[in-house]
């Protein structure tokens, strides 16, 4: 077996994991506050293992070009609000049907993929998206009335956040690819410590200035 493929599988359960942990850090936090959980946890975490590939192991940091900084800024921001969004959506849907609307990431991606990194599609993988969006959109209707259909309100949410981790993941991929052959740890470990960083000195600031007492709240979940 490949080895991405129990990477992969690891990864799903490791993100539906968090996101129901998530869904439950809304009962003490508002929406902001539980997306901060994602990246102030993660940040010192990646500054961390960062450390120890360079430090530890006596290796240069890679010298990031400008495209690495925009990548990780629209990176970054596209999934804090792709993050805001799926916990918003939570108090409109259960959580399996919030977690299924964003799942349309994939698809998305590779649409964005094409625009920002050049990447190509054949026939047959252009023709599994589209079948794939009309999956999504059509497990979401709900009977209006008895003779019509029509998409439920979260649909769109979960679309567009779904949109939003589309544009994180292939921006972040972007990043990671612009650092050139300095290794695949290394490359992506300094993008996430990067974009972790932003991502919390961006959130820890909204909390102080518009939710004031969200980032006490905060790291007194820290065990949740």
């Amino acid at each position: 077996m490949d080895l991405w493929i129990p990477m992969t599988l690891a990864a799903a359960f490791c993100q539906n994991g968090r996101s129901a942990l998530q869904k439950q850090l809304k009962q003490t936090l508002s929406t902001w506050g539980a997306t901060a959980s994602r990246f102030v946890y993660a940040a010192p975490l990646a500054v961390g293992l960062l450390a120890v590939l360079t430090i530890g192991r006596g290796t240069p940091l890679p010298a990031p070009p400008a495209a690495f900084f925009a990548y990780t800024i629209i990176g970054g921001i596209s999934q804090v609000l792709a993050t805001g969004l799926l916990i918003h959506l939570f108090s409109k849907a259960n959580f399996a049907a919030a977690t299924a609307f964003t799942k349309t990431e994939p698809v998305q991606a590779a649409l964005v993929g094409i625009i920002l990194l050049g990447d190509t599609l054949t026939l047959p993988a252009l023709l599994a998206i589209i079948a794939s969006i009309l999956g999504i959109i059509l497990i979401s209707l709900s009977r209006a009335d008895g003779h019509k259909w029509t998409p439920d309100g979260s649909l769109w949410i979960g679309l567009l956040s779904g949109a939003c981790f589309a544009v994180s993941s292939v921006s972040l991929r972007g990043a990671s690819l612009s650092l050139g052959e300095v290794g695949l740890l290394l490359s992506t470990t300094t993008t996430l410590a990067f974009v972790t960083i932003i991502q919390s000195v961006m959130l820890l600031g909204w909390l102080g200035l518009r939710e004031p007492g969200q980032v006490a709240k905060l790291f007194g979940a820290w065990r949740q």
